[in-house]
């Protein structure tokens, strides 16, 4: 009989400490900083200015899926006005139609470099690809403030 107690007095405290609204949880709210960005990926800081990575869209002229092109991008965003201009532009990015884009997927800056994924693999990318451009798929990237990149892996 005392382990039924014991076990209806801790069911009813769990649901009491569920239902009480926290502090926390009521006061949260979500700001928009921009918008039109084209398929965001990755976020980071440098110097105290905002770095998005965008995967892109594939390309402007596909007629099929997947889609590759050059739409992915690095950019700058003013985090005060929501404006966002592009550090580098013109990277590998493969789209698949509903399922989303693959370009430029994570972002990190350590040690004052600014690094970039830039996701899907080579076998990923359909052989019509340009070689300079397929060659891009599954680096990893340095990119410069001025907007120069290099691989790095």
């Amino acid at each position: 009989m005392r382990l039924k107690t014991r076990y209806l007095f801790g069911v009813l405290a769990l649901l009491l400490g569920a239902l009480i609204p926290s502090p926390v949880a009521a006061a949260s709210t979500v700001t928009q900083v921009a918008s039109g960005l084209d398929s965001p990926r990755g976020i980071g800081f440098y110097h105290g200015r905002m770095l998005v990575a965008e995967a892109g869209h594939g390309s402007d002229s596909c007629s099929g899926i997947p889609c590759v092109g050059a739409t992915s991008q690095i950019s700058w965003v003013n985090s005060r006005t929501g404006a966002h201009t592009p550090l580098v532009t013109g990277l590998f990015s493969v789209s698949f139609g509903a399922e989303g884009s693959i370009g430029a997927s994570g972002l990190s800056v350590r040690g004052g470099k600014i690094f970039s994924v830039i996701g899907a693999t080579p076998q990923e990318v359909p052989p019509s690809v340009p070689g300079a451009l397929a060659a891009e798929a599954g680096k990893l990237i340095s990119v410069e403030p001025d907007g120069s990149w290099q691989s790095v892996a």
